[in-house]
């Protein structure tokens, strides 16, 4: 097909806008989670009386973040489709351009919740063994 231009249907654009819109709102929704949630925890900042657990802060603002990229991620994919819908005589090249976007996303997803199950691993693994193998009870032969 090199050389070759190739135009959607109408019926295919429907389905190809439909997957443009819901993933705008998907990066919308998740900007939108991540900045507010971002600025909840920022917020301890203002209170330096106010008792902070720092480990808990990073991770929060970690995941938080992540939101954020994943949602603008999701935006630039969302706006490669919408790219095949709107354009004529470039339809296979948006949508190579959308799938690339695509994997990069998805990518990035891979990274940062590989980060964050390295994080939990790390820092709250232990202690759940810990008080797994304290004993809650006293024991009855005492």
């Amino acid at each position: 097909m090199h050389g070759q231009k190739y135009e959607f249907d109408a019926e295919e654009n429907k389905v190809i806008l439909k997957v443009a819109t819901r993933m705008t709102w998907a990066g919308v929704i998740a900007i939108v989670y991540g900045v507010i949630n971002l600025l909840s925890y920022l917020t301890a900042f203002l209170y330096p009386d106010m008792e902070v657990d720092w480990s808990d802060m990073v991770y929060e603002l970690a995941v938080t973040s992540m939101y954020v990229i994943i949602g603008l991620l999701t935006l630039t994919v969302a706006k490669y489709f919408r790219l095949i819908h709107g354009t004529d005589g470039e339809d296979i090249q948006h949508l190579l351009e959308a799938f690339l976007s695509l994997a990069k996303l998805k990518m990035v997803q891979v990274i940062l919740f590989s980060l964050i199950i390295l994080y939990i691993l790390i820092d709250k693994v232990p202690f759940v063994i810990k008080m797994l193998s304290t004993p809650m009870l006293p024991d009855p032969g005492m």
